[in-house]
């Protein structure tokens, strides 16, 4: 699980990098999701360690679902947004959902995770 914490604290190191690119308009919205992504990337390194696994984990995820509330905050607070440029809204939309989206999924994936290795437990 170390592994997939890396890859989505990179995943959304991405995003925010691909946002930078891709528009002239620079705002503090963007840089949202490497703001989650760092800690998570970092945890999953801290997580390699077997003797810190998982408690590093169990922080991800709660960096993760704090990432996916605000994510879906982002999405929200554009939506009813009075901005006239409706190109700026709808780039933080697709940004807000991004993160929200990419939270969700790593979030979910580490419960599956959890819930398989009880399985396995308490077999």
């Amino acid at each position: 699980m170390a592994r997939v914490g890396i890859i989505f604290g990179l995943l959304l190191c991405g995003l925010t990098l691909v946002a930078l690119l891709c528009t002239t308009h620079k705002m503090p919205s963007l840089f949202v999701p490497m703001m989650f992504g760092i800690p998570i990337l970092f945890c999953g390194i801290v997580g390699l360690n077997p003797h810190r696994r998982k408690y590093a984990m169990f922080n991800a995820v709660a960096v993760g679902t704090v990432g996916f509330m605000v994510g879906a905050g982002l999405v929200v607070r554009a939506g009813m947004s009075v901005v006239d440029d409706a190109d700026i809204r709808r780039y933080v939309i697709r940004l807000g959902l991004s993160l929200a989206g990419l939270c969700l999924v790593f979030v979910a994936s580490y419960v599956v995770s959890f819930l398989q290795s009880r399985a396995r437990v308490q077999e």
